[in-house]
């Protein structure tokens, strides 16, 4: 998977998560913010939850910052992922990655129901340990209401995870998270990742059942005509 998606992968298992080791009030805002989060429940049926949000990655170098418009819909056997470059379809059957750049479409292995299960643990598990004994180092007010709270890592999760530092700029009236900047330690080749959220709701869908390859390919199995011309590599078992 490419280093941004895995980078997209991270920024949504923190957003899922509950933390407990911030101090006063922004430990009342955030613990706020996240109780509302993690009573979300997960997709049934034609149902998703949609989200937007754009991503900008800044490398150490110094170049400027590539951003992304990133949009995902995940449901209870599909996960649509859309990005400029990059779009990926899974559902029980297979996975489809579509670079569009190199106007490629990969054919893979849909990924086991227990296997699923197993790195949802693993998620879970990373989540603590990168909030664990982690200490407020700002938390003040901008642009009115939006809260902007700074959270230092520990020694353990810079050497694990290369996580130093995070950012969230809250807005409690709204009740939402409006940004997360995570900071990566200064051996890593990206700086920093900003994500700015836009969108995030549960919707229906009538598509919902439709496996995933009538989005790439026609019932004469041919490539649908945005992505016709595109080579095609199989690498299913």
């Amino acid at each position: 998977m490419p280093k941004a998606i895995n980078q997209t992968c991270l920024l949504i298992c923190l957003l899922c998560c509950a933390t407990t080791a911030f101090a006063g009030d922004c430990l009342e805002l955030v613990q706020k913010h996240y109780a509302a989060i993690n009573q979300m429940h997960f997709p049934k049926g034609n149902e998703y939850l949609h989200m937007k949000f754009t991503q900008s990655t800044y490398l150490n170098t110094g170049f400027p910052p590539t951003v992304t418009d990133i949009e995902i819909l995940t449901g209870e056997k599909q996960t649509r992922y859309y990005s400029d470059r990059v779009t990926i379809l899974k559902d029980e059957q297979v996975e489809i990655v579509i670079l569009h750049d190199e106007k490629l479409v990969v054919l893979k292995n849909a990924v086991p129901v227990e296997e699923k299960g197993s790195k949802l643990q693993d998620i879970k598990a990373r989540q603590k340990e990168i909030f664990r004994d982690c200490t407020v180092s700002n938390c003040d007010n901008m642009d009115g209401n939006v809260k902007v709270i700074d959270v230092s890592t520990s020694n353990e999760v810079r050497q694990l995870y290369h996580i130093r530092k995070m950012k969230f700029e809250i807005d409690p009236a709204a009740n939402q998270l409006n940004s997360l900047t995570i900071y990566q330690t200064p051996d890593q080749e990206i700086s920093h990742v900003i994500t700015r959220y836009k969108l995030m709701q549960y919707t229906s869908d009538t598509n919902a059942s439709e496996p995933v390859m009538a989005f790439v390919f026609n019932n004469d199995g041919r490539l649908t005509q945005p992505y016709k011309g595109f080579e095609i590599l199989d690498t299913r078992e």
